[in-house]
């Protein structure tokens, strides 16, 4: 799944490309995408999702945890999330787009996904939207550190490794990077989050801070089907640690990478680094 560094990557794309330019026209050929799931939605959804986006103008782009807006000068703005396996790339149509957008100078967004999971919405204030509202802590912001990530743990009996995933209190982050973050920091992704001592959580922290910003210069983890607005794969994954790496090497203490199972993830951990 696209985290937080490879929806920012796309973010800083289409920031380019796409600024000042006005959608033309709305090409919906899956239905299903302006929902989030596989079921169709009614079809005046679909012609008011064309009437509401079309003759737009995009001021900017902007990214909230996973999710990428492209918002209006009028206000409005179109919300994207690429679940397991979206992709948003400028290129031409080849047929296998759920969403094409046409925009003006002749520039052609197309939502590609798989798996048909992901989604696009449009909302007149995207900030209040249940979706953006709801959102967590932002990881690459100022606010971010040791303070914000222990009200966040405290009183917590859950693993951290899924505490880390839960968009309401941490946004952004999903298997890749908080696996990454927990090895870097030492800790076992089954900790209890609120035993988690003071001083560990600001190196955890620091971790989470680091691994994300690393990927987002390395332009994302490219394990699958991700790719930047530009059809390009990423590089992070040629600096993982132990993210699917179990059976093999620990790079830091060369001891055997294990796997355990936690909220249903498969989560990869070094015995010999992580207390």
């Amino acid at each position: 799944m696209p985290e937080l560094p490879e929806v920012e990557t796309i973010r800083r794309d289409l920031a380019r490309l796409l600024p000042g330019r006005t959608l033309l026209n709305v090409s919906v050929a899956d239905p299903a995408a302006l929902t989030g799931h596989r079921t169709r939605p009614d079809p005046a959804a679909v012609a008011d999702f064309i009437r509401r986006a079309e003759g737009g103008t995009v001021r900017e782009l902007l990214r909230r945890g996973k999710y990428l807006i492209m918002e209006f000068t009028d206000g409005g703005a179109i919300l994207f999330h690429l679940r397991m396996t979206g992709q948003l790339i400028v290129s031409q149509p080849d047929g296998s787009e759920r969403l094409r957008l046409g925009f003006s100078g002749g520039r052609t967004l197309c939502f590609r996904d798989r798996r048909r999971l992901g989604e696009a919405l449009f909302c007149r204030d995207w900030r209040e939207h249940p979706r953006i509202a709801g959102l967590g802590a932002e990881p690459l912001n100022g606010g971010w550190g040791a303070e914000a990530l222990g009200k966040i743990l405290r009183g917590r009996t859950a693993p951290i490794h899924p505490v880390l995933l839960n968009q309401k209190l941490v946004s952004g982050i999903g298997n890749i990077y908080a696996t990454e973050a927990l090895h870097r920091a030492g800790i076992l992704p089954d900790r209890p989050a609120g035993k988690i001592r003071r001083g560990e959580i600001a190196v955890l922290a620091g971790a989470v801070r680091d691994v994300l910003a690393r990927s987002v210069r390395n332009r994302g983890t490219s394990m699958d089907t991700y790719v930047d607005a530009l059809g390009r794969k990423g590089r992070s994954q040629l600096f993982t640690a132990v993210y699917g790496k179990a059976g093999g090497d620990c790079p830091a203490c060369h001891a055997k990478i294990r796997k355990k199972i936690l909220g249903g993830r498969g989560v990869s951990y070094c015995p010999g680094c992580q207390r």
